[in-house]
């Protein structure tokens, strides 16, 4: 058989040479994807029981050395508390961790997860101790207290990625730039625990609440006059993003309510004017009292009766039962009252809710046992508002032929990359040339 020219044996070696080096490539690499995509190993956690108020309590865990650590991230189940993260880098099986305690006393629940740096997760822990010793209000009395409801009202939940709250964890991505598609397991928590535990509080006032569309909100992709919601709802500070509550944001809080509202029913699904829209976040949100800044966990305006804002951090499961964050549910529960005509006791005309110490609208109390108790006046003036915001919404109804002034959504798109994706790009394109250089050989030998 006679020789291949040289032209063809040039192209022929290139072939060769190509392929040997793609698989040369790939076997290099897959070592060490696999090592990074290995979840860590959480083999031991201690810390203290009972810290005093003020002080801080001193921890530490212990965790596999064979698979690579980056960070240690305590997200909060329960209490009012801020997640920490703590980098482990040059930390070789044992890792300790100081942590304070509030000025005040309650119970704080804290997640435990070690990721690595591709963002693989250990199996979580939990760390559970108390501020001092907290006071017991009447929550756990109020859930085994059922009574019959008359009325329901329906929540929409938005959980708003704010790279604190850990309950956009397992999200989706939509159709949509704006919103991706929650977690089973956050869906679950809501119908199993949140749900039931808000009805058994304002059960009292035969109110219950009923779920409806759940999503993960990315904030920044939601168009409003003046800007996106993001950005106009957080304020920075150094790295910190947080929530100053005040008269803007509250403004802000309405065109957001209405611009999501607005892209749902342009997506098919039904809004009701009375729907409550439940805004989820992880982020610190400020109050001002007499020049000082005080944290709260979150707020409802009476005047914008379809919104409240609330601060989750993480969901926890034991077995088939979820870590109930009784925090959360009573600080929701609360700001549920104000959307439903409540305001604080001594500012709400009413004689015997201030001397009320379990009263819910004093506030939401502090965890294992927050407050949760509503008294008949108060059960009236809900009464009286949810007729109002009926009797509002129909008028909004019958004058709905008038076009709508809303801000169109952004439809800007929202890419997600991978550290991996340089490398099989490269990949791809070592493949385009090998395709290439071998149809230029099959037409050499026509």
């Amino acid at each position: 058989m006679a020789g291949l020219p040289k032209n063809q044996m040039l192209y022929k070696r290139s072939y060769v040479y190509t392929l040997l080096f793609i698989a040369a490539l790939s076997l290099l690499h897959a070592p060490l994807v696999l090592a990074n995509a290995a979840a860590p190993l959480l083999n031991s956690l201690t810390f203290p029981n009972v810290v005093q108020t003020g002080q801080t309590g001193q921890g530490q865990i212990t965790f596999s050395s064979d698979v690579s650590v980056d960070r240690l991230e305590l997200a909060v189940v329960d209490g009012r508390y801020m997640r920490h993260d703590f980098e482990l880098e040059g930390s070789s099986g044992t890792f300790s961790f100081s942590l304070d305690c509030t000025d005040y006393a309650q119970r704080i629940v804290l997640q435990a997860t070690l990721l690595n740096e591709d963002g693989a997760r250990s199996e979580p822990e939990l760390i559970t101790f108390n501020c001092g010793q907290p006071p017991r209000y009447d929550f756990t009395q109020q859930q085994a207290a059922s009574m019959p409801m008359g009325q329901y009202m329906r929540l929409n939940v938005f959980v708003l990625e704010d790279q604190v709250t850990s309950l956009t964890q397992g999200a989706q991505t939509g159709q949509s730039n704006w919103w991706s598609a929650p977690s089973p397991l956050l869906i679950r928590a809501l119908e199993d625990t949140i749900l039931p535990s808000l009805n058994g509080i304002w059960d009292q006032c035969s109110v219950g609440f009923e779920l409806g569309t759940v999503r993960v909100l990315h904030p920044d992709e939601v168009s409003i006059p003046q800007g996106s919601f993001g950005k106009l709802l957080f304020s920075k500070r150094g790295e910190e993003r947080y929530i100053q509550h005040g008269g803007r944001v509250g403004a802000v809080m309405k065109l957001g309510r209405e611009a999501v509202a607005q892209k749902l029913i342009e997506e098919g699904i039904a809004v009701g004017g009375e729907d409550v829209f439940v805004f989820v976040v992880g982020s610190r949100i400020y109050t001002s009292n007499n020049g000082k800044k005080l944290d709260i966990e979150g707020f409802g305006e009476v005047n914008h009766p379809t919104y409240s804002i609330v601060r989750w951090g993480a969901i926890h499961e034991q077995g088939s039962e979820f870590v109930m964050p009784k925090q959360f549910i009573s600080s929701l529960a609360h700001e549920l009252g104000h959307n439903m005509g409540l305001y604080h006791p001594g500012t709400d005309g009413l004689s015997n809710t201030a001397s009320d110490s379990n009263n819910l609208m004093k506030g939401s109390g502090v965890a294992p046992e927050p407050r949760a108790n509503l008294l008949p006046a108060q059960c009236q003036m809900v009464s009286n508002q949810i007729a109002q915001l009926a009797t509002q919404v129909a008028a909004d109804q019958a004058s709905a032929d008038a076009p709508a002034t809303d801000a169109p959504i952004s439809d800007g798109g929202q890419g997600i990359t991978s550290v991996k994706q340089p490398f099989y790009t490269f990949l791809l394109f070592l493949t385009l040339v090998l395709w290439t250089s071998q149809s230029g050989l099959r037409r050499l030998k026509q």
